[in-house]
């Protein structure tokens, strides 16, 4: 019963789900076919969830009803007529009439129910039956004279106001007749009384269910208490996720472990539930290894992290200081502790040199406060890292570093040194890099030409124009001159005016041509936002006579754009530029 109807609620919901997810996700964007994958993924849950709570319901009500004396009874008409009680009822359109009559010749013997089947036109179904009425239970498996007599049985109990048939007085059969005939005075009584033998039923099968459900939420309390208790090894765990810091204590000074009380340290594994993939993922996959300690970094606990330290937690792990790397106090408080402190130096070294690396991902933009400590506490620069740090453009890092000793020969000696300099670094890393004797290479040129794309305001283009004349000026000095190929081939992928205007000092022709004919003053005339840069090459040279391989020269390209298209004239920020393009080009 249970289990059909909350089956189909989960096989409509787990169909509905996706359904009313794919609807609603129409109207929100790019994401909607990530909700609906996730809906489709749920679904399936959805269902089992209502199949397994189905399950659970139904063997509840078997247990519940399993066994009990008042089972539901079929209709039943009772009637009491020459010493034996007759009982009436229909299956399959068919009519039945059993005739039971009580005998009790002994006292000590338990009282016996001759029982005689009849069908259609009063014909014998079987033989008589003798069924024994002291375990009213065992009649379940009795036909249907099973719910008769336990119906009856019932009845005599309740209104002739006896414990059990055994107590009615026996001489003979005849008499006990007697008996049951003076003392029931209105047999329809025990019509009337069905509705109540039903009640009595349904009491009996919820205080059952009632039972089990106690028993069952016993089982989840006790597991319960068993995770916050002494007894769970995880319980450390717990309470360092909670914040709770005098339960934390009380469990660390909880003493050598026994049988039944495992030890409790701050340095034992945790086993956590995924963050990121809730549901599904944490049904089947597996849980996320942790520790007290690094669950009090995640979490930002500070307080937690000093008791977890008082009690020798050890600090000296790669995952446990870089997780710590989010938070400057924490990383302080674990460097100075004891673990650290006594380290080996060769291990403590390894551990920073591996958190260094990982620090200039989150040390990016608070001033080298992060790496300063790490080296401070034994960390080391060598060539690999020094690289890192100049990819991720940490200024601060290196300048400490360089500060705090002189730079090794590797560093030096690798021309990818200033290849990341130039790329990433500001002009005084690449200027102490440079005193330092850092060997260039001529892609320096490129790479320090090609930031172009950081140039915003005033600061910015000054900084630019610096670090491309710190590179011209290296390469003239390690090379003698610039390569004329490899400045025009620069000149031709730049377009903002900072940058056009170094190249032509550096040497660029500023009418060299691509394949395709194109100068970089036809490129830009087709490009926006350049008209600074187009008037800029007119007024230093720019042949604007020259023509594509499609015979297309300068004017024809600024007509194309601006004449027969009003649509970027109107777009144009100022029609200032655009009149003075024209007035270069046509005159």
């Amino acid at each position: 019963m249970f289990f059909k109807y909350l089956s189909i609620a989960g096989i409509v919901l787990g169909v509905l789900l996706p359904l009313v997810v794919f609807i609603y996700s129409l109207n929100i964007g790019p994401y909607s076919g990530i909700l609906f994958i996730f809906s489709l993924l749920y679904a399936p849950v959805v269902f089992f969830v209502f199949f397994a709570l189905g399950l659970f319901s139904q063997i509840v009500y078997i247990f519940s009803t399993a066994k009990n004396p008042y089972k539901t009874l079929p209709k039943l008409q009772i009637s009491y007529s020459e010493g034996k009680f007759i009982v009436e009822w229909s299956k399959n359109k068919q009519e039945y009439l059993m005739k039971v009559r009580f005998y009790n010749y002994h006292q000590t013997k338990p009282t016996l129910a001759k029982c005689e089947f009849y069908g259609q036109e009063n014909k014998k179904l079987q033989n008589d039956k003798i069924i024994k009425l002291n375990n009213i239970a065992s009649f379940e498996n009795e036909y249907f004279a099973l719910v008769s007599i336990a119906l009856l049985v019932r009845l005599l109990q309740e209104y002739l106001e006896y414990d059990s048939l055994s107590t009615i007085p026996t001489t003979n059969a005849h008499s006990n007749d007697l008996w049951l005939e003076s003392n029931i005075q209105n047999f329809e009584r025990f019509n009337k009384a069905k509705s109540s033998v039903h009640n009595k039923y349904a009491k009996q099968s919820f205080k059952r269910f009632l039972v089990i459900c106690f028993i069952v939420c016993g089982i989840f309390c006790a597991f319960w208490a068993y995770k916050h208790t002494r007894f769970n090894s995880q319980s450390i765990c717990e309470a360092v996720s909670n914040g709770d810091i005098e339960r934390t204590k009380t469990l660390l000074e909880s003493g050598t472990p026994s049988f039944l009380f495992p030890a409790h340290n701050p340095n034992q594994r945790c086993y956590l539930k995924d963050k990121f993939m809730p549901g599904i993922y944490n049904l089947f996959g597996k849980k996320r290894e942790s520790s007290p300690l690094l669950i009090a970094i995640d979490k930002r606990n500070i307080e937690m992290v000093k008791t977890l330290l008082a009690y020798n937690a050890n600090a000296l792990d790669t995952h446990i200081l870089t997780e710590s790397l989010q938070s400057e106090k924490i990383l302080r408080l674990l460097l100075e502790s004891e673990s650290v402190a006594y380290a080996d130096t060769k291990k403590l070294k390894e551990v920073l040199n591996n958190v260094l690396k990982a620090s200039f991902f989150y040390d990016e933009k608070i001033d080298g406060k992060l790496a300063a400590l790490l080296l401070k506490y034994g960390a080391d620069f060598d060539k690999t890292i020094f690289q890192h740090a100049l990819s991720y453009s940490n200024n601060e890092a290196i300048l400490l570093f360089m500060n705090k000793r002189p730079l090794s020969s590797d560093i030096l000696a690798d021309t990818d040194t200033l290849l990341l300099a130039f790329e990433y670094a500001n002009a005084e890393v690449i200027i102490r890099l440079a005193k330092a004797g850092a060997k260039a290479d001529s892609k320096i040129l490129h790479k320090a030409f090609m930031r172009d794309y950081n140039i915003g305001n005033n600061d910015e283009v000054d900084e630019y124009e610096r670090i491309v004349r710190l590179a011209i000026n290296l390469i003239r000095k390690e090379y003698g001159s610039i390569d004329k190929e490899q400045i025009n081939s620069i000149f031709l992928q730049l377009h903002k005016l900072p940058s056009l205007r170094l190249a032509i000092e550096a040497g660029a022709d500023i009418n060299i041509q691509r394949k395709e004919g194109n100068t970089q003053l036809l490129d830009l005339l087709g490009m926006i936002k350049t008209h600074k840069s187009i008037i800029f090459l007119l007024e230093n040279g720019a042949n604007k006579e020259i023509r594509n391989t499609k015979g297309k020269n300068a004017l024809d390209i600024f007509n194309e754009r601006f004449k027969t298209n009003p649509y970027n004239t109107r777009d144009s920020h100022d029609l200032e530029d655009i009149q003075h393009i024209e007035s270069l080009l046509t005159h």
